[in-house]
């Protein structure tokens, strides 16, 4: 069941069942890419279970949640973005989550 889960994860989430690459080059570096993005959802997914808030809260809207996020560069400084109200209180319930992954 779990390897149907990974299966259906990449199909449905990454969108990755085809690759459409033509090169062994173009087509490891799919492969090392999906594989990261694998570990990545999957540690959100552990730490959102730890929480005990995965009636309320998946990987993908934490994944949206996060690409709220922004870096700006403003002369030779980078600085945070504001990260909107609604994403700050799902970050402070997930604290484990900013140590462990940034």
């Amino acid at each position: 069941m779990e390897v149907e889960t990974v299966f259906d994860m990449y199909k449905n989430f990454l969108q990755a069942d085809w690759s459409y690459m033509q090169t062994d080059a173009y087509l490891a570096g799919w492969m090392f890419i999906n594989h990261f993005a694998t570990m990545l959802y999957y540690t959100f997914l552990n730490i959102i279970m730890a929480k005990r808030k995965l009636e309320s809260l998946s990987p993908k809207d934490l994944l949206m949640r996060l690409s709220r996020g922004f870096h700006l560069r403003i002369v030779q400084e980078w600085i945070q973005a504001e990260i909107p109200l609604s994403s700050q209180k799902i970050l402070k319930s997930l604290t484990l989550l900013l140590r462990t992954i940034w």
